[in-house]
């Protein structure tokens, strides 16, 4: 007990050798930590925390907004119509235009080919932590510790870090029945609310050992390299103002469904692409919650995770952006494993919207201290991808239910500037998807041609977000893994494809 854990000792009826699981965590206090984890953000720094949803001015605001457009629709509906078709196309237009142009970087970057940061050779490799939130992933488990096992890093060095929910012994039998030698450790997260990752990532980065540290999700299946990858972009870094890179998610089953293939053209795209060119414009990145790798000083300079925030990656992105910290990309992908059906799809589509709600109204609780803090580009960037997200999200599917529909009945059509954005918009996806995949086959054809059908369901996403915000703004809607056929352990040749 004197490293804060102890061994368990495991029998199995199928092997006669001893079975070594994860070693426990007995921390002194787990209820103090747990009640840190949950609020030591808040109480510190209530401006940047959302727990505390709209301040008193944003309500008054969006009162006064609604007001506005409903008495204009009412007095003036021709005027008043006109006005929000031209505003809406000048924000589309801008925010088209500035992530065509941040990806048309990412293209050029993708293209250049140029040489990855390295370890000198027979550098001392520092111990590098590994956080796991899990919640009901007993089946992910198998999978998820043979791909661990293949991370090329020292195991004396590695130190990875399951955090299992108390109400959840499914799991933690899961992985107390796979053999890790005893080198990984698990920490029993308490009960307490909200029940969300980032709580339960600000509960594990107190037993955490090393100056870096990263997040892998259950049903991650991590470059053997990328360890290594972001340990060396860190050392590159001599003005140690590098807090976060990033690395790409790609979905592994894009083939088993037609949603998983839509939901992998978007991460083919944003995390190879827009995430990439952002990082060289040091424009802010809403982080992936995965397989972003942080500087320990820094995480903790932020205040860490906030777990009243649904998409607490997105958040911790632009909190860095305050300090003047910068985000980076590596090279090395992580296999994912994409929704196969709507509803899992739109349970988690829903959580990503209400959470860029959750980050843009955090953003904006004092615009001018943020300008001030972030730069005019980096602020007007951080505005242009979350309200762009949470537009399109909300107004696309309406747009072809609704919008085209009144406008035939009024006798009336798009514009030929509102139907050129239109088709320029998907022109660009497509042309963006054919860069991103690498290699076409007959099926991600089918999946850019037909991707038009697939932005319309975020506005149902959007609608259930609104609902949530409203009744019950914490709640963390959880994807199902351990769904695919697919095989669940990955060799090192599928990151070559």
């Amino acid at each position: 007990m004197a490293d804060g854990y102890a061994p368990i000792e495991r029998h199995t009826r199928r092997s006669k050798h001893r079975l070594r699981p994860p070693a426990r965590i007995v921390p002194d206090d787990p209820v103090a930590r747990a009640r840190a984890a949950e609020e030591d953000l808040a109480n510190a720094r209530p401006d940047a925390s959302a727990k505390f949803g709209l301040t008193r001015l944003q309500r008054y605001a969006f009162i006064g907004l609604a007001a506005l457009i409903l008495l204009g629709l009412i007095l003036w509906p021709e005027e008043a119509v006109s006005v929000l078709r031209a505003s809406l196309f000048l924000v589309f237009l801008g925010v088209a235009g500035f992530r065509a142009v941040i990806m048309g970087i990412g293209v050029r970057a993708h293209y250049a080919k140029r040489a990855e940061p390295a370890l000198p050779k027979g550098a001392t490799l520092p111990v590098y932590p590994v956080l796991i939130p899990l919640f009901k992933e007993a089946r992910a488990v198998p999978g998820l510790v043979a791909s661990l096992k293949q991370l090329s890093y020292p195991k004396s060095r590695l130190d990875v870090i399951f955090l299992v929910e108390a109400c959840d012994p499914d799991t933690l039998a899961a992985l107390e029945a796979t053999d890790t030698k005893g080198q990984f450790r698990i920490a029993i997260v308490p009960e307490g609310a909200p029940r969300t990752k980032p709580r339960a990532l600000n509960y594990g980065l107190g037993f955490a050992r090393g100056e870096y540290v990263t997040v892998y999700d259950a049903e991650d299946r991590p470059h053997p390299f990328q360890l290594k990858a972001a340990l060396a972009a860190f050392q590159e870094d001599r003005e140690k103002t590098l807090a976060c890179v990033q690395a790409p998610l790609r979905a592994q089953n894009d083939d088993e469904s037609w949603i998983a293939s839509q939901w992998a053209l978007e991460y083919a795209v944003q995390f190879r692409l827009l995430l990439r060119g952002l990082a060289l414009c040091r424009l802010p990145m809403m982080l992936g919650g995965t397989s972003n790798h942080f500087r320990r000083d820094a995480l903790e300079a932020v205040g860490g995770w906030d777990p009243y925030n649904v998409t607490e990656d997105a958040d911790l992105g632009l909190r860095f952006e305050r300090l003047d910290l910068r985000l980076g990309w590596i090279a090395p992908e992580t296999l994912e494993e994409a929704p196969l059906r709507f509803r899992p799809w739109w349970g988690q589509r829903s959580r990503w919207i209400k959470g860029y709600i959750q980050t843009l109204l955090v953003l904006l609780r004092d615009p001018a201290a943020r300008l001030n803090e972030m730069g005019l580009a980096r602020f007007l960037a951080a505005q242009a991808l979350l309200t762009g997200s949470i537009l399109s999200a909300s107004l696309h599917g309406l747009f072809w239910l609704i919008g085209v529909p009144l406008l035939w009945i009024a006798g009336q059509s798009l514009s030929l500037h509102e139907l050129g954005l239109l088709l320029g918009a998907y022109a660009a996806n497509i042309g963006f998807g054919l860069v991103a995949y690498g290699r076409l086959s007959r099926a991600r054809v089918v999946t850019l041609l037909t991707f038009p059908l697939y932005w319309p369901l975020a506005t149902a996403s959007a609608v259930r977000a609104y609902w949530e915000m409203v009744r019950n703004p914490h709640f963390w809607a959880k994807t199902d893994h351990g769904l695919s056929r697919k095989a669940v352990t990955r060799s090192v040749r599928a990151f070559a494809e």
